[in-house]
């Protein structure tokens, strides 16, 4: 078995519900300002990583990091992937999670990771999140020969 790690960044947000907070992209991170009655819009992140040899997957995994800040937040939840996790103070994670949504075809591995900012306590706050690293285990497949050899 072998491993491999890329960067997933922000791919798209969604617009169903309260338009209020959208997020914000950095290009490293990004960043949404938390409303006291409702959670952030979802954004999602998209990394991809092109295997030059067939594999099979045998696990993806990443880690959520990031920070409340802006305004002493005591705390809030963060939805990593649909899963909630906190309460946070000002540091959010690392946060393991070990089922983000992947595809491989054709030797292509696309992977989405979805983050969503919940309701803070405490006085009003923004919520910046990692551009996430994914951790792939794979196997790399036999290559089979065909030597021309017919039966």
């Amino acid at each position: 078995m072998a491993t491999v790690s890329f960067t997933a960044s922000f791919l798209s947000q969604t617009n169903d519900g309260p338009l209020f907070p959208d997020w914000v992209n950095s290009g490293t991170d990004i960043l949404a300002t938390l409303s006291a009655s409702f959670p952030t819009e979802t954004a999602t992140l998209r990394g991809t990583y092109t295997f030059p040899v067939p594999v099979t997957i045998d696990s993806v995994r990443s880690v959520m990091t990031g920070v409340v800040s802006s305004g002493g937040a005591t705390a809030t939840y963060v939805y990593f992937n649909g899963t909630l996790y906190g309460p946070y103070g000002s540091t959010v994670g690392p946060q393991s999670n070990w089922a983000p949504t992947y595809s491989l075809v054709a030797g292509v591995l696309t992977v989405d990771i979805t983050l969503q900012g919940d309701i803070y306590v405490g006085s009003p706050a923004t919520l910046r999140l990692d551009n996430q690293t994914v951790t792939v285990d794979y196997t790399e497949l036999p290559v089979v020969h065909n030597l021309g050899i017919n039966f």
